[in-house]
């Protein structure tokens, strides 16, 4: 055999590595593949999701036993959406539900009217297929939200180049493995979904396509505490045309529940103004409560007079600072100001991103009921210490902030347990503290173009 022919013949394996379509699509495909693996992983393992139809094991599904009776009632007796005696009497049902829990136990009517109309139709399957259906439905939202992400962490960090988009690539698995999205989805919460319309906001501000992001933004209303921030915040920029597109989501929204019956309004506004009161009798441990309110009662043992009054002084502080502290650049920049180009454009997004995580921040701060899978929302603040433009804004302080952000999501998992013990909660005070770490840097809200 000739030299020639040796030679052929030996690259012949690296011309055929090079021109494998699925050798070049593995490194991009392995992540996917892992987090598909630790999600099925994730709901084989768990106890919500291991119980068999007429089994008394447990909460099969977790809390979408209250969407599921409330789209129940909603098709059978809506007038008694918010009868608290009847709801928990259907939930113990098993005739209904397929299976028995604990009595002692009970998940009331939290939502809008026009939440439990949306999610009725489940209630026509039975019990356990609507939860499997629920359990993908809110899947896709999780997965949805973290894409997103990784695609504008990809788009502003080009300085990155080929290893930065490798190491970014496994945003998705590492972020399913964050204790608090096994808890969201497990659970049947929807984090997911309020991580996602959060993201999607933002990421429309940016793109100057701000009707857009207010008709989305109108959605958080199913949660209205999640709003009570990024409304004024709105309202204070003179961002028209984001209030306008929030308004037409918020009429629609009102006049479906109006449609549905003026007493069922009456009865969740009722509901709304008695908010203190369900988290004190929510019938969950106060240990699990993030809150800076939630904290705050860890650490007196008791909701009294003073805790509350020391809460709505905290949380006015930090709404009002995170509200009224780009005042003076509104008052300089008008909100309706044309989209800029080169560096000026990038550094306004940059300090956009951080503006807007601190927002996120505050919003969890000042909630008056935040269990660990809401903490899914620190994913933003944590896909933001990602982008390269963002640590060079940050400069000295990127490192503490992005260790503070890394012991925060470290930490959720255990700290309920950790605040059992010693009465105070780390993962608020870490939140606390990421939040004055980036209202440092803060120079301007989230961009507002019209």
């Amino acid at each position: 055999m000739t030299a020639t022919a040796t030679t052929s013949i030996a690259s012949r394996p690296i011309a055929d590595r090079r021109s494998n379509p699925f050798r070049l699509a593995l490194p991009r495909l392995a992540p996917y593949a892992l987090a598909g693996f630790v999600l099925t992983a994730t709901y084989a393992c768990s106890p919500n999701f291991a119980i068999a139809p007429g089994s008394d094991q447990g909460l099969l599904a977790g809390d979408f036993l209250q969407e599921w009776i409330g789209g129940w009632i909603v098709r059978h007796e809506p007038e008694r959406l918010y009868d608290r005696e009847f709801a928990v009497a259907l939930e113990h049902d098993p005739s209904l539900t397929g299976f028995q829990w604990d009595r002692s136990q009970f998940l009331p009517m939290v939502y809008p009217p026009c939440w439990y109309l949306l999610v009725s139709p489940l209630a026509t399957l039975p019990y356990s297929v609507a939860a499997s259906i629920w359990a993908a439905l809110m899947t896709g939202t999780m997965l949805s939200a973290l894409l997103l992400l990784r695609a504008w962490v990809l788009r502003g960090d080009s300085a990155h180049g080929d290893a930065g988009s490798r190491t970014i690539n496994w945003l998705l698995p590492v972020a399913v493995l964050y204790p608090s999205v096994i808890e969201c989805l497990t659970s049947g919460q929807k984090s997911g979904l309020l991580l996602l319309l959060f993201s999607a906001v933002f990421l429309l501000l940016q793109r100057g396509q701000a009707f857009r992001a207010g008709l989305l933004g109108g959605l958080l209303l199913f949660k209205p505490h999640f709003c009570l921030i990024l409304l004024p915040y709105m309202l204070l920029r003179r961002a028209w045309t984001f209030l306008g597109g929030f308004a037409v989501t918020a009429v629609v929204l009102t006049s479906i529940c109006l449609a549905m019956g003026a007493g069922l309004c009456l009865d969740y506004l009722r509901f709304l103004a008695g908010v203190a009161d369900y988290v004190r009798t929510a019938g969950y441990p106060i240990a699990k409560s993030h809150s800076l309110y939630g904290a705050l009662v860890l650490f007196a043992s008791e909701p009294t007079f003073v805790v509350r009054c020391l809460f709505a002084i905290l949380a006015t502080a930090i709404a009002f600072d995170t509200i009224a502290g780009t005042a003076s650049i509104r008052r300089s920049t008008p909100s309706t100001l044309p989209r800029s180009t080169g560096s000026n454009q990038g550094r306004a997004d940059t300090e956009s991103a951080i503006g807007f995580a601190a927002l996120i921040l505050a919003t969890l701060l000042t909630s008056p009921h935040l269990l660990g899978y809401d903490l899914t929302l620190i994913l933003f603040p944590a896909a933001t210490f990602l982008r390269a433009d963002v640590r060079v804004q940050l400069g000295s302080a990127c490192k503490p902030t992005a260790w503070l952000c890394a012991g925060m999501l470290g930490i959720s998992g255990v700290s309920p347990q950790i605040a059992a013990a010693c009465s105070i909660q780390l993962t608020t005070l870490l939140m606390l503290a990421l939040w004055l770490a980036l209202r440092r840097k803060r120079e301007s809200s989230p961009v507002c173009h019209g």
